[in-house]
């Protein structure tokens, strides 16, 4: 088997590895992985995207990518074919780590990729010195309702996009102490946070956003943001929420619940099947209000963490 540099290779090459790769992002995930696709293509045709590509008898059979923005870095992903030997993926994620490790100005590397084969991950990320933080993938049938639960003193509107930076503020106060925290810097600067939520909006790594289906829940005497819920498309049938919060002080009320109730509702109406989510199994609280609502687990995967020694981890 032979490592070599993504940008010695054009989308072209790696086209019946990325048809592999949608099949099982559709076949596992139901999630039409076309437009993410689509981006990397771009800039492995630009030579902008670092990675490396695994060779196997002549044919890319695995690939990895990878971001570096000093302070962090981030393993974006690493896929391998059904016919990639053993071991591919520690060959190229142990390229990548070398490269990302070399760069003094890297104080944190995350990786939370999703991983699709059987391969002792966990103690491969062990060795290099990251954390581990086991997370979910979980799924709700949106043909089934939910009784909503009207809250007086909430106005549930459709979501605006002049919202962001108020739901950045939101967001970070609401993770302060939370474990997600820990898992991802997104929630741990309102710069971060807010560029997150712009990219959820704006971008289509996490599905293309639902305007539509996505609200934010006001106190009606002070209309202050108690909360908020973004929804996305990832398929034809599929929805998928990649962000919900509830401000602290509005906890405990019903709020995330009505929040989940509207954008299922929305979808539900409009044809889709599904509908998911993503949480860190540390995250009690979050689990258990997914699980009353009718989600299910239907796919572990662990994120990583990698912090410089002597810094904090947030």
């Amino acid at each position: 088997m032979e490592i070599r540099p993504l940008s010695q290779f054009r989308s072209h090459d790696l086209r019946r590895l990325f048809d592999q790769e949608r099949e099982v992002w559709q076949r596992q995930l139901y999630w039409d992985y076309r437009e993410p696709q689509r981006v990397i293509s771009a800039m492995v045709e630009a030579g902008t995207l670092p990675g490396f590509v695994a060779m196997q008898d002549g044919d890319p059979v695995a690939y990895t990518i990878y971001v570096a923005v000093s302070p962090k870095g981030l393993l974006g992903g690493c896929f391998a074919s059904e016919k990639a030997a053993e071991g591919v993926e520690e060959r190229l994620l142990q390229e990548s780590l070398t490269v990302l490790k070399r760069d003094p100005a890297l104080q944190r590397i995350e990786s939370q990729f999703i991983n699709f084969r059987e391969w002792p991950i966990g103690r491969f990320f062990a060795g290099w010195g990251f954390s581990q933080f086991d997370r979910c993938f979980m799924v709700r049938n949106c043909q089934i309702d939910h009784s909503p639960r009207h809250l007086v003193a909430a106005e549930v509107r459709q979501l605006s996009v002049g919202d962001l930076d108020e739901m950045a503020k939101l967001t970070v106060n609401t993770y302060a102490s939370v474990v997600d925290r820990r898992v991802t810097y997104h929630y741990q600067s309102l710069t971060d946070c807010l560029e997150f939520l712009s990219n959820l909006v704006f971008r289509p790594g996490c599905g293309n956003f639902l305007p539509e289906a996505s609200y934010s829940a006001r106190d009606r005497t002070t209309n202050d943001l108690m909360g908020y819920v973004l929804t996305s498309r990832i398929s034809p049938q599929d929805g998928h929420i990649p962000q919900i919060a509830v401000s602290p002080t509005h906890q405990g009320k019903g709020l995330g619940a009505e929040l989940l109730g509207k954008a299922v509702r929305y979808l539900g109406l409009n044809g889709y099947q599904r509908v998911s989510l993503t949480v860190t199994e540390l995250n009690q609280a979050a689990l258990a209000l997914y699980q009353r609502f009718g989600f299910s687990v239907h796919f572990r995967f662990p994120a990583f963490v990698w912090q410089r020694e002597g810094l904090s981890d947030g």
